[in-house]
């Protein structure tokens, strides 16, 4: 049976722009470095996920979690509605309008402002 969780406990409610897209998480390796809640991740063809750049056109996962250098293991989300000002790109910037339509394909989407926003 599925656990219930209440989101306002959540550390990356502050990303979720909706509920449409389930949010679908799970613990993967990370290439170390210190990043932040919201950078965008791509598998790196090993087994672990680094950060993607703006320009890039693929992307697997959002991180859902502030890391350190010592961090191997991170929480990340597979899929779901986010808001496009709480993510970021290992050159600091959002993504590019390839990398956003690229997302839809791995059902992870950006939203300008959250559903509960909207009235």
């Amino acid at each position: 049976m599925a656990k219930y969780f209440n989101e306002s406990e959540l550390s990356y409610k502050t990303l979720l722009a909706g509920t449409q897209q389930p949010v679908v998480t799970d613990v993967v390796k990370i290439t170390p470095g210190e990043y932040v809640l919201g950078t965008l991740l791509a598998n790196d063809g090993s087994g672990n996920f680094a950060p993607v750049a703006s320009a890039d056109s693929a992307l697997d996962a959002v991180l859902l979690q502030d890391t350190t250098a010592d961090d191997k293991k991170v929480l990340v989300a597979y899929t779901g509605e986010f808001l496009i000002s709480g993510v970021i790109c290992s050159d600091k910037k959002g993504p590019s309008d390839a990398l956003v339509e690229a997302a839809k394909s791995v059902n992870i989407y950006f939203r300008k402002q959250s559903n509960k926003e909207v009235k």
